[in-house]
């Protein structure tokens, strides 16, 4: 019996543990959630100044290939940058 008590207790120990480690983790999602909505809101702002407007729905996939990162720097800065074609079409 009392090798089946220590073994409920580590199992119990491990049950607490895990719940905790999803309590610590619930806060971080939500904080991480909670500023890329807010920075999402941020470049939208500046965005819309843009003739014609760009707005950003999904920040991460929309910033991938640097077009609207191009135009938020070019509203935060309020400068024209250059803009280099790395892909000529030609071998």
């Amino acid at each position: 019996m009392r090798m089946q008590d220590k073994a409920n207790r580590d199992s119990q120990k491990k049950s607490v543990g895990e719940i905790s480690d999803q309590q610590e983790q619930q806060p971080q999602d939500e904080r991480k959630a909670a500023q890329t909505r807010t920075f999402t809101r941020w470049m939208n702002v500046f965005l819309q100044r843009r003739d014609p407007p760009v707005e950003v729905h999904d920040l991460f996939t929309d910033i991938q290939d640097g077009r609207i990162l191009m135009a938020l720097l070019e509203e935060l800065s309020g400068c024209k940058l250059v803009r280099v074609n790395l892909y000529s079409g030609t071998i």
